[in-house]
C-alpha cells in the first residue's frame, strides 16, 4: 500500500507532499516528492512524515539521498501520536460562506488563515453562531 504524506521540517512547517514508495518496514524509506518540491526536502537533515490517512505511520527521518523526485530517508523514530491533531498548515485564500441555517441570506466573504485535520480557520466580518 502506498501512503500519502505531508513532509514537514523539524518545526512542523510544511515542505511538500509525498507518496511512500517502499514498504513501511523497509530500513530506508523511499518517498516520491510531488509538485517539484524535492529540493526543499533536501535542504533539511531531518524531516517529519505525517500521514494523510490515520493508518499511515508518522515518522521522523534523516534525509539520505535524492534522485530527481525520489528521496531516500532513514526512519529515525515515530512521531508523537497527536501530531496530526495539532498540525496546522498556513493556506491563505479568499472564499465565501453561505448560510446553512436559513437565518440569513447571501454570502459572506472570508479570508482563509490555515488548514488542519479538523477544519479551516478563517477571518470574516460576520459573527457566527454554533451550527452556522
Amino acid at each position: 500500500m502506498s501512503y500519502k504524506y505531508i513532509v514537514t521540517d523539524s518545526q512542523n512547517a510544511p515542505l511538500a507532499s509525498a507518496l511512500l514508495e517502499s514498504p513501511v518496514t523497509a530500513p530506508v524509506w523511499r518517498i516520491r516528492v510531488l509538485d517539484g518540491q524535492a529540493a526543499q526536502v533536501l535542504e533539511h537533515e531531518f524531516v517529519h512524515l505525517i500521514g494523510m490517512e490515520a493508518s499511515a505511520p508518522a515518522k521522523t527521518g534523516r534525509v539520505l539521498d535524492r534522485r530527481e523526485d525520489l528521496v531516500d530517508l532513514e526512519p529515525i523514530g515515530p512521531l508523537a501520536g497527536d501530531i496530526r491533531r495539532h498540525l496546522r498548515i498556513p493556506a491563505r485564500f479568499d472564499s465565501f460562506l453561505y448560510p446553512v441555517t436559513g437565518d440569513w441570506k447571501g454570502r459572506v466573504p472570508v479570508v482563509n488563515h490555515d488548514l488542519s485535520c479538523g477544519g479551516a480557520a478563517f477571518y470574516c466580518d460576520r459573527g457566527l453562531r454554533v451550527g452556522e
